[in-house]
């Protein structure tokens, strides 16, 4: 997108976005909850406690895992930097770099005209 006209006023801020604590560990949370969801749903179908049925060790395994997915996992607000450009008939809301997740990241522009904000 390319902005031939030069905005009336520009306001520059930070915004808090989400971003993991530890983004290492994202995968091994999503296997320990598939896991855990698959222990419920077959306890479930299969009408027996799958995880009573689980050896000792494995049992604790499990616990120490969802224990350290909930601990050093999470996420933590980190400040992102946006402008707003305002302009005669419009607005535009541009992010150099707006983050999605660990491996997409890009420039966003909005625009939004005045008209259309109730």
């Amino acid at each position: 997108m390319e902005i031939t006209e030069k905005p009336n006023y520009v306001l520059k801020a930070n915004e808090g976005i989400l971003y993991p604590k530890n983004p290492k560990l994202v995968p091994l949370k999503k296997a320990v909850w598939i896991i855990i969801a698959l222990i419920i749903i077959g306890s479930l179908i299969f009408r027996e406690n799958l995880f009573a049925e689980l050896s000792l060790s494995a049992q604790i395994l499990l616990i120490t895992l969802v224990l350290v997915v909930i601990v050093a996992g999470g996420e933590e607000r980190v400040p992102s930097p946006f402008e707003i450009w305002f302009f005669d008939d419009y607005l535009i809301i541009y992010r150099e770099k707006r983050y999605y997740d660990r491996k997409v990241t890009r420039k966003e522009y909005n625009k939004y005209y005045y008209k259309d904000i109730s």
